[in-house]
């Protein structure tokens, strides 16, 4: 998006790209490590020939990962929520979340949503600073920040308060 697409009087309030994902070069790193045991007999070929396998292919998907994600930017303007296949109207925002996993709180990344009156939503994927991101769409929506940000349990998928020691749908442990 260069200046020239911002309408007049339209000002950035925030613009970023996904952050870089580690899964995948960990990974490869892993199997790679695994192909050297296959002097190991028969078990370790076996084992050497799967790590191969899977660290060509958590090769190739670091490599895809990095081409999608360096095209990737996602903006937020005084008028408009942007990314690189849609766009929404601050007017028409219902309410901005925020989704992390739980090693995303240990990244400081999470999924931004970005809510639409109609039912409709944007998210930002796997984005620094979730929370700040979270905090300028309210204000730019005109809204209050609610007191509580919603988590997803990683074992039913129900919506339970940050903070909550125990999922309310299934008990499940959400530290």
């Amino acid at each position: 998006m260069t200046s020239t697409e911002l309408e007049t009087g339209e000002a950035i309030v925030w613009k970023g790209r996904p952050a870089y994902h580690l899964r995948y070069p960990l990974l490869a790193f892993i199997f790679f490590i695994g192909i050297f045991v296959i002097k190991l007999g028969p078990i370790g070929q076996a084992i050497g020939a799967v790590s191969t396998i899977l660290w060509l292919l958590f090769l190739t998907l670091t490599l895809l990962s990095l081409a999608i994600d360096s095209r990737t930017r996602y903006y937020l303007t005084s008028r408009r929520v942007m990314s690189r296949k849609a766009s929404m109207l601050v007017p028409d925002l219902s309410n901005v979340r925020v989704v992390q996993s739980a090693l995303g709180r240990l990244r400081g990344t999470g999924n931004v949503y970005f809510d639409s009156r109609d039912g409709k939503w944007l998210v930002f994927k796997h984005v620094k600073d979730a929370e700040q991101i979270r905090q300028s769409g309210l204000s730019i929506g005109g809204q209050s920040a609610p007191t509580a940000v919603t988590v997803i349990c990683n074992y039913c998928g129900a919506r339970v308060p940050a903070g909550t020691a125990k999922c309310s749908n299934c008990g499940a442990d959400m530290k």
